[in-house]
């Protein structure tokens, strides 16, 4: 998303600047800045994603998930169980 913006900003900016060379500088300056701030951007939505699963945990779990884990655990106790028999 940025990466794109950063890279029509650096060819802008390269052009703008009359230098020759400009542009090979500043088009991958501009590419690499709108791909930090496409990184800045992603981790800020994972880290409100992982808070959203956290308060949800601290409040319960949906009923299917509690259900789910209970027959998990369920399974795992049944394998300890044969696994000690034997």
């Amino acid at each position: 998303m940025l990466c794109c913006v950063g890279l029509f900003a650096g060819v802008i900016a390269g052009a703008y600047l009359g230098v020759p060379w400009a542009p090979y500088l500043a088009i991958p300056l501009g590419a690499a800045g709108g791909l930090l701030g496409d990184i800045t951007i992603f981790r800020a939505f994972e880290r409100k994603r992982e808070s959203k699963e956290q308060q949800q945990t601290a409040i319960g779990k949906p009923c299917s998930a509690a259900i789910l884990n209970l027959k998990r655990k369920k399974k795992q106790d049944q394998i300890v169980v044969v696994a000690e028999s034997r």
